[in-house]
């Protein structure tokens, strides 16, 4: 099923296709309280240039598919109210998003992209996503994001800030900058990224950061890797961190979802080698056969 509209598309009532729906409009495609069902829902607004994507003043689902969603606007998607999406994999371009997301089923895993048109920037992304097993980030590139996911394992693999991001979940608040290492109060986790990039994983236990750590809560587990938590994708890996803390448990809880790890971010710092020589037998500090 195709609509195309030359000013605004406006969803009043149930729009069910057994395969695809695919709206463009030149202007805006507003939900005002209908819902579209399809395998796949594909919502292009804004063909003359400028529009939005409107989510339905009242609650309740807009957009329903059992395979994919993708809503794409030059200005916003969700401006005025939030777009509510029911599928488990949402692509989203515009420069301001505020979208809730959910999987049809909440046992299924949930995958959102989140980038400005084309895959550039944008200026703000809102995302609410929930999912009982997992919520996986593919790409967010946006100025400023908050978002919260309410799920046991929230994973980003590609993220690219150009002020900062917040990540809510059940067990951690964190909130990552670009540059800024000014205080910012109520947060578990305090990071910075020199180039941007970032990534992160996030169970009940554990947060793992790529991003350099400014101020974490002492009470909660913590790890970083400014160039990417995919270092530490391999159980192995993460197995050899359990000296680091006294909380083995938490560490083995966060070595189970290994595979869930998150791209490389990029290598942030390059530190000599020469730094780290000892000296000579006959030197102060020498070399000493475990070093």
């Amino acid at each position: 099923m195709r609509v195309i509209g030359g000013t605004d598309v406006v969803v009043e009532g149930a729009v069910d296709a057994p395969l695809d729906v695919d709206i463009a409009a030149g202007d805006d495609v507003r939900f005002d309280g209908g819902t579209i069902s399809a395998d796949t829902v594909r919502i292009a607004a804004g063909s003359d240039g400028s529009g939005n994507v409107v989510g339905s003043a009242a609650d309740g689902t807009d957009i329903a598919a059992v395979t994919s969603a993708f809503l794409t606007a030059p200005d916003g998607v969700g401006s005025e109210a939030p777009v509510e999406v029911r599928a488990p994999l949402v692509n989203l371009q515009a420069d301001t998003i505020d979208v809730v997301a959910a999987p049809p089923n909440l046992a299924q895993p949930l995958m959102v992209n989140a980038t400005g048109v084309g895959g550039g920037e944008a200026s703000r992304v809102v995302l609410d996503l929930t999912s009982n097993t997992r919520v996986d980030v593919g790409t967010i590139y946006a100025t400023t994001s908050d978002t919260t996911a309410t799920t046991p394992l929230f994973t980003v693999f590609d993220g690219q800030l150009g002020d900062h991001a917040i990540v809510h979940t059940p067990s951690f608040d964190i909130r990552v900058d670009h540059q800024n290492r000014a205080f910012q109060p109520g947060f578990d986790v305090r990071a910075f990224t020199l180039s941007g990039k970032y990534d992160m994983v996030v169970t009940p236990e554990s947060a793992l950061i790529g991003a350099f750590i400014l101020t974490q809560n002492p009470r909660k587990v913590v790890f970083s890797n400014p160039g990417g938590v995919a270092d530490l994708r391999s159980r192995g890996r993460l197995n050899a961190l359990e000296h680091q803390s006294k909380n083995d448990k938490s560490n083995r809880v966060a070595s189970g979802a290994a595979e869930n790890y998150a791209t490389a971010a990029g290598d942030l710092v390059f530190v000599d080698p020469a730094v780290f020589e000892c000296g000579t037998p006959d030197t102060p500090q020498p070399c000493e056969d475990n070093n």
